[in-house]
């Protein structure tokens, strides 16, 4: 994430040349939504994917996981339905498996992210969505998980999760004793607009 606004506007623009007209409204729709236009960007392309032409299963199902981010990020309930709508255009996206679940833990819901999740553990990023659904249920993590945790969780960045995920990432994983041991690991820097969240985690063998 680089933050290269304008740029990534342009290259929205360019898709007007090869795609169908509701690509370049999902891109718009995508910039705008982090620059301060949530609401219009949420509006718009609700719209365009009720009224354009040619909006296939692939549009649709990236159209709704952005609405169903947008409305997360505002905490507005109608994100649910959105990333069911998602799944109904394309079951099995990891990207919007992963952006559902972070929006069921979130809503204290770990029982649908284990329903939702139970058959993706050969996934690193929904492998740690699901022990975090498994520890906020008290479940205990099966060895497998328990193995998986430190090497999946030093090799994915921490952009990948919300940090109330990774809060939880944190207590899942850091050694017992409060101290990092000889194999600290730390998992990437934050992005620029969340550097008040950046952490140190600890990821003991």
């Amino acid at each position: 994430m680089q933050g290269r606004y304008e740029a990534a506007r342009r290259d929205c623009e360019r898709l007007s040349r090869s795609a169908p007209e509701i690509y370049v409204t999902i891109c718009t729709a995508a910039i705008d939504s982090v620059t301060g236009k949530a609401a219009n960007a949420y509006q718009s392309l609700q719209d365009a994917l009720r009224t354009l032409p040619r909006v296939d299963d692939a549009a649709r199902e990236w159209g709704e996981t952005l609405l169903g981010e947008i409305a997360h990020r505002r905490n507005d309930k109608a994100a649910e339905r959105h990333f069911r709508a998602a799944l109904e255009a394309s079951e099995k996206d990891l990207y919007l498996l992963g952006a559902y679940a972070d929006w069921l833990l979130d809503q204290q819901r770990p029982a649908d992210v284990i329903a939702l999740l139970q058959n993706e553990t050969r996934v690193d990023a929904l492998l740690l969505r699901l022990a975090l659904a498994q520890h906020a249920l008290k479940h205990a993590l099966t060895r497998v998980m328990r193995a998986a945790i430190p090497c999946t969780s030093a090799k994915m960045p921490a952009s990948s999760y919300s940090f109330e995920t990774m809060r939880t990432v944190r207590s899942l994983t850091h050694s017992p004793t409060g101290r990092c041991n000889a194999s600290l690991r730390t998992c990437a820097s934050w992005p620029k607009q969340r550097s008040r969240h950046a952490t140190l985690l600890c990821f003991p063998r």
